[in-house]
């Protein structure tokens, strides 16, 4: 960022050294560099993030040192690779650990899942494990599920809806990552996954846990516990899933056609940009399949994705060969100013 730029003491626009981009709001979200300058001086071996390189002990490179905090690099449970990641949390437990070891311990730092949360507006973001870029980087094998929901029961006063993604590594099935937003209670669910991610739970296994129930607390079948049986159908190709930034690539490119779910007034209210474009409520689909085209995939549309799943399963059934549910639905489409 160059500078940004405004009138009467309102931001305008802000400036790179490539383009200009117009807004009413700058979100300043710098994140920080370890200073290891003195480190570095003293001889002491930087680890590949840049930041100072510690074993499990929490000792440097010279085994009468110890670091912790900020400062230093951590192992990554999903990846097994270095990460830095500068959480109070994670300080405070290296603190735990050097503070035993100088005192004669032999206590171990086993490493972080760089889980975080945040309050964004009148959302709750957060995040465990690996994203799907960084999953990338690193090599993986893996495959993602996207999938929206409640975060208590629907009926309940004061009920959320939560976007939720998780990373899953292929073959294995061992759960890598998973993200959350919404204006519900998105921590609760983050630290399951943390946990799991910790003990190497595969999906099968999150799908499995036995987590609390009640109306005022969670749905009968947890969002999360949702998201990791989307995940499996996926996986198991009962479910063939797409997600936004894929289906967006392929209506651009009008390879495409949407095949929405929804209710007439829904439909009329807010829609995919997309050239071809059916609106066949649900339960009217097996009367109707005529009128889709069979030349070319369909993204099967509602709005969180379980009517558009049970589309994709009656045209399954009606012999047609490329149909895709897309995942989260209209609730997890980034670009709200496309919509029509």
């Amino acid at each position: 960022m160059v500078r940004i730029e405004g009138e009467e003491g309102r931001v305008r626009r802000v400036v790179t050294k490539t383009t200009e981009y117009d807004a009413d709001l700058v979100i300043m979200a710098a994140g920080v560099r370890p200073n290891v300058d003195i480190a570095r001086d003293a001889g002491l071996e930087i680890g590949e993030t840049g930041a100072l390189a510690v074993n499990e002990f929490m000792q440097t490179s010279d085994p009468d040192i110890y670091a912790g905090g900020d400062l230093v690099q951590n192992r990554h449970l999903a990846s097994g690779r270095a990460c830095f990641a500068p959480l109070g949390s994670t300080a405070n437990k290296h603190g735990r650990v050097i503070g035993d070891n100088v005192c004669g311990g032999a206590s171990r730092f086993a490493g972080i899942s760089g889980t975080f949360i945040c309050k964004v507006f009148y959302f709750n973001a957060g995040a465990t494990g690996l994203t799907e870029a960084k999953a990338a980087a690193a090599g993986l094998d893996f495959y993602t599920a996207n999938a929206s929901g409640m975060d208590i029961a629907h009926y309940y006063q004061g009920a959320q809806a939560m976007a939720q993604k998780l990373v899953i590594e292929r073959g294995t099935d061992r759960v890598l990552g998973y993200q959350a937003i919404g204006g519900g209670d998105t921590a609760r669910r983050i630290d399951v996954v943390a946990t799991a991610i910790r003990f190497g739970a595969t999906i099968d296994q999150l799908a499995d846990l036995d987590l609390a129930y009640a109306p005022p607390y969670a749905q009968a079948v947890d969002c999360l516990l949702h998201a990791a049986n989307a995940a499996r159908n996926k996986r198991d190709g009962v479910m063939k899933g797409i997600s936004p930034a894929e289906a967006r690539a392929l209506l651009q490119a009008d390879k495409a056609a949407v095949i929405d779910v929804r209710g007439e007034m829904e439909y009329k209210r807010m829609r995919l940009p997309a050239r071809r474009s059916y609106n066949i409520p649900v339960d009217d689909l097996p009367a109707r399949v005529a009128e889709l085209p069979r030349d070319l995939p369909l993204i099967a549309v509602c709005t969180v994705g379980l009517r558009g799943y049970a589309a994709q399963k009656t045209l399954d059934a009606a012999g047609f060969a490329d149909v895709r549910v897309l995942e989260g639905g209209l609730f997890q489409w980034p670009w709200k100013d496309e919509l029509q």
